[in-house]
């Protein structure tokens, strides 16, 4: 099956990128270029994005899957670009190149990380083929939870169960507590 198969099955229509080195963009936009049935749309920072997924949300055009970094305008502003997506009920993952099995000068490895799922594959973002991977394991992950919604589909392993009651309960904590629960497994 194809990725645009894939996608349509899934109904993943809107896809937004979050990178803030170019030549990430332009690889993910090269890899991209060949898929017609979705709508790609990149951001340079966690704050372009949280801004572009709030206007497409009132808009009614929200996102169905965010792909971000995760170390943009600080070290964990792709947990803010999560944030938002599960407020706006949408699936995200984070690409990340950071290794924090390594020193501070050497926190980027030769490898391309997929959280929640913790898949990964030798190559950086700059790498268009990297970026093939980064959005078929982005599949996989929404489809092995495809039914459930966005904040409990954060269910690998330790990650927080809630239900919507739940969120809509504690919309105002939850977010925090969420990327919490990311970060947390994030830095296994």
């Amino acid at each position: 099956m194809s990725i645009d198969e894939k996608l349509s099955e899934l109904e993943i229509r809107r896809i937004l990128v979050v990178d803030d080195r170019v030549e990430n963009v332009l690889a993910a936009k090269q890899a991209f270029s060949k898929y017609s049935l979705v709508s790609i749309d990149y951001a340079a920072s966690a704050s372009e994005a949280v801004t572009m997924m709030e206007n497409a949300f009132k808009e009614g055009k929200k996102y169905d899957l965010v792909i971000s970094d995760m170390e943009m305008e600080t070290k964990t502003s792709g947990l803010d670009v999560v944030k938002q997506a599960i407020v706006q009920l949408s699936y995200a993952t984070i690409a990340t190149g950071i290794n924090y099995d390594r020193s501070k000068h050497e926190a980027h490895g030769a490898t391309t990380t997929i959280l929640p799922t913790g898949s990964s594959i030798k190559g950086k973002k700059e790498e268009p083929e990297v970026w093939d991977f980064v959005l078929d394991e982005s599949i996989k992950y929404v489809r092995s939870v495809k039914g459930i919604d966005p904040v409990n589909s954060l269910k690998h392993d330790s990650h927080v169960r809630i239900s919507i009651e739940g969120f809509t309960k504690y919309v105002g904590k939850l977010p925090d507590f969420i990327a919490e629960q990311i970060l947390e497994r994030y830095k296994r």
